[in-house]
Parts: structure tokens; C-alpha cells; sequence
């Protein structure tokens, strides 16, 4: 980025956290949510849903489904570890492990 100050501009570059995540595949993000316990972020982009522990960063889950998603969302009863995908007809709900 470039800041001007007076009759200088000063060039520089946004620092980059080394634990850093960062979704998407060169798509948009459709959909975000965070789990009941905020201990799982799950997103979804035009072609996949990916799941990732929240305190470690790790990608837990993978999914590529056949109909793109819109949106999702977590179930919000912490003790049915559950997904809920929308799509342009209607829902459909994927399971998350260790939920």
C-alpha cells in the first residue's frame, strides 16, 4: 500500500500473521458460521465446505459436493454435531466430527 505524507510517499505491506487462515480457493466465500462452542469455523466457497478446529487451525473436514452451497450453519444444540447446507432447492445436513 501507498500512504502520502506531505510531499513523500511512503511505500509498505500489510503484515501477514504466520497463523493465518485463509479460505477460499480463488473464489467467493459463500457461507461462514462458528459451532455453538466457537471451537469449529466451517466455511463454504462455490465448489467446497471445509471445516477447520479453531484453536489449532486444522482442517478437521473436507467436502466437495455435487450442487454448490449458498450458505451454512451450524446446528445450535452443541450436542448434534451438524451442518446445515443451504442450496438453491431447499437444505441438506452434513455431519462434523469430533463436534
Amino acid at each position: 500500500f501507498a500512504m502520502c505524507a506531505g510531499d513523500s510517499v511512503h511505500l509498505g505491506e500489510v503484515p501477514r500473521p504466520p497463523d493465518v487462515l485463509t479460505p477460499g480457493r480463488g473464489t467467493r466465500i459463500r457461507g461462514l458460521d462458528f459451532s455453538p462452542k466457537g471451537d469449529r469455523v466451517a466455511l463454504t466457497d462455490d465448489n467446497f465446505i471445509d471445516v477447520y478446529d479453531t484453536r489449532t487451525l486444522r482442517q478437521i473436514q473436507f467436502h466437495e459436493p455435487r450442487d454448490g452451497a449458498l450458505t451454512l450453519k451450524f446446528d445450535s444444540d452443541p450436542a448434534r454435531s451438524r451442518l446445515f447446507r443451504g442450496l438453491r432447492n431447499g437444505f441438506d445436513v452434513l455431519g462434523v466430527p469430533d463436534g
